[in-house]
């Protein structure tokens, strides 16, 4: 899956540098559109790049967490997620994260076999998969919208009542978290998938978010 384009929407400098937010814009649309500052342009950047680090190895036990977790929250265990998942449940412990370089992670996921594949993605991308594990994951860039109108209206109304110093993470994925942590009763039952498909919706064809 190609990555998250930034260039159809509309920068905001806010936030502090590496950590764009959704915020809200007067725009004439049924809900106030948000936009959302560009990522600094070193945020894409692997630490260490040029100094030779290749980062810590990943135990087996702990690469199978994270893409099982994937599988459960029906997103495709593209190597840059399973990257972000081991580190949210390092966080989760209240352990350190380690430096995870992502050649050295693609390596140790190989090492997984048979139980992990791996197989390359568009974009330079990579996936791994559970052998022999049913695949239901939701494709974010699909354009079907499958959702109930009641969904998108309460949606647009949280939206609207969001106050300015109350700012959703930019991003799809960190995007989608922070609804999901936030309980709200018209996503109850919905995947973390099927969140950032919504969150694509609201930025690609609903306009209810923008960056």
């Amino acid at each position: 899956a190609p990555h998250e384009s930034h260039d159809p929407f509309v920068p905001a400098p806010l936030g502090f540098p590496g950590c764009p937010t959704w915020v809200f814009t007067s725009q004439p649309l049924p809900y106030p559109q948000a936009a959302v500052a560009p990522a600094s342009a070193h945020s894409g950047r692997r630490r260490g790049r040029g100094s030779g680090a290749r980062g810590i190895g990943v135990p087996p036990s702990e690469i199978r967490a994270a893409v099982e977790s994937l599988y459960r929250d029906q997103l495709r265990p593209f190597g840059r997620l399973v990257r972000k998942r081991l580190a949210e449940h390092a966080e989760e412990m209240g352990v350190a994260a380690r430096q995870i370089d992502e050649k050295r992670l693609r390596a140790d996921c190989n090492a997984c076999r048979p139980w992990l594949t791996l197989s390359d993605a568009e974009g330079g991308e990579w996936v791994a998969t559970l052998s022999g594990q049913v695949e239901n994951f939701v494709d974010p860039h699909s354009p079907d919208d499958i959702y109930p109108p009641q969904l998108w209206a309460d949606l647009g109304a949280f939206l609207a009542a969001l106050p300015l110093d109350d700012r959703l993470p930019g991003g799809r994925y960190l995007c989608a978290r922070s609804l999901v942590e936030r309980k709200l009763p018209f996503f109850s039952g919905c995947s973390l998938g099927q969140v950032a498909h919504v969150v694509q919706l609201a930025i690609s064809h609903k306009k209810l978010l923008g960056y």
